[in-house]
């Protein structure tokens, strides 16, 4: 309690039926004696989830409080582009609200409820909207060098270092280009990563119309072997933010060049077991320069609204550069699976693959 007079502040611990007693006494020494009895409402302590973050489609957003005060809201007050960054064409209302984001990029979502005793709560979130990609078949296929574009591809996660660009670092320098001029996702592309990262890159949305997908792209990692490094994760439900609905992509030594380490400590993409991915260095020899990986995708085949992420970690010091990727392919496999496209074959410590797959 806080105040004088007739102007006091008290906080309830609970909620229900309560009794003020008060008394007043005058200057003459008359005391006045009375009570009256209030009702402390629950604070709604509103949250939301969302799923979906391919454009074009909805966005299907779901509130809810602790305790459950569904009876009681009165209100759901929701600000879709807090920051103004995406835009929408559909807007919902009410408690579970789909609507439809018609641009690219990251936002915060703004949600207010009021209960019918006016008692209110606020909360906001990050939102992450990419493109949505043609259906991957025999004849289409992702391929993006990132020289030009990052493409829709965005960062996000907890303290995070990730950047686009010219890789210039005193070891990730270059990009897996023949020149090594071009861009690369890298985190921090001109010196060491953060500590106590939990970050990722998000790419875009994908549908496989075939019983025979393929991941590849060029990696290069430069971290204390076993302690910080990055894995590759998919997403099929469109809860983005949640670590429990992210798959890892493989196992050790599964794809060509695919993970040299199990046990990460620093568990890139809070996986819940067997923490795989790529970690180490030039000094350990395993990364002298940039490596091609490539992995098959079988357990995605027909699957549509398919998202992948780079998760990078990193345990209390960034005394490294981290991770880099570039040139991603998602394509449908032959035969053959020549695991040399986009590599610049005569840099150092690239393996030229053309094998079965």
């Amino acid at each position: 309690t806080r105040g004088s007079y007739f102007d006091l502040e008290h906080k309830y611990t609970g909620v229900g039926s309560k009794t003020i007693r008060y008394s007043m006494t005058t200057s003459d020494g008359c005391t006045v004696t009375a009570q009256q009895t209030i009702f402390v409402n629950p604070v709604p302590n509103v949250n939301f989830s969302w799923l979906n973050a391919c454009l074009g489609t909805p966005t299907q957003f779901n509130a809810t409080t602790n305790p459950n005060l569904d009876a009681s809201i009165e209100t759901y007050t929701w600000d879709f582009n807090k920051t103004n960054t995406l835009s929408a064409s559909i807007i919902g209302t009410g408690k579970m609200p789909a609507t439809t984001y018609n641009s690219v990029g990251r936002d915060s979502v703004q949600l207010i409820v009021k209960t019918f005793a006016n008692c209110r709560d606020t909360i906001q979130k990050p939102i992450f909207i990419v493109p949505t990609f043609d259906p991957i078949n025999s004849t289409t296929s992702y391929e993006q060098n990132f020289n030009t574009t990052a493409d829709g591809w965005i960062n996000g996660g907890s303290n995070s270092s990730w950047q686009f660009g010219i890789p210039a670092g005193a070891v990730i320098s270059r990009d897996s280009s023949l020149t090594g001029t071009g861009n690369a996702w890298v985190t921090n592309r001109t010196g060491l990563y953060n500590p106590l990262e939990k970050s990722w890159v998000l790419s875009q949305c994908y549908s496989f119309a075939t019983n025979r997908p393929v991941i590849a792209m060029d990696v290069w990692a430069d971290t204390p072997g076993g302690i910080d490094g990055a894995v590759l994760q998919y997403n099929l439900s469109g809860d983005i933010l949640n670590d429990n609905d992210w798959f890892v992509i493989g196992t050790v030594n599964s794809g060509i060049n695919w993970y040299q380490q199990q046990g990460i400590a620093s568990k890139p993409g809070n996986q819940s077991q067997f923490d795989y991915g790529w970690s180490g260095n030039q000094e350990d020899g395993r990364y002298k320069s940039w490596r091609h990986v490539v992995h098959k995708l079988d357990e995605l085949s027909g699957g549509s609204g398919v998202v992948f992420r780079i998760a990078f970690s990193s345990t209390n010091t960034g005394t490294r550069e981290g991770f880099s990727f570039d040139n991603v392919f998602i394509g449908e496999r032959n035969r053959n699976v020549l695991v040399e496209n986009f590599t610049n074959s005569a840099a150092p410590d690239v393996v030229a693959h053309n094998q079965m797959f």
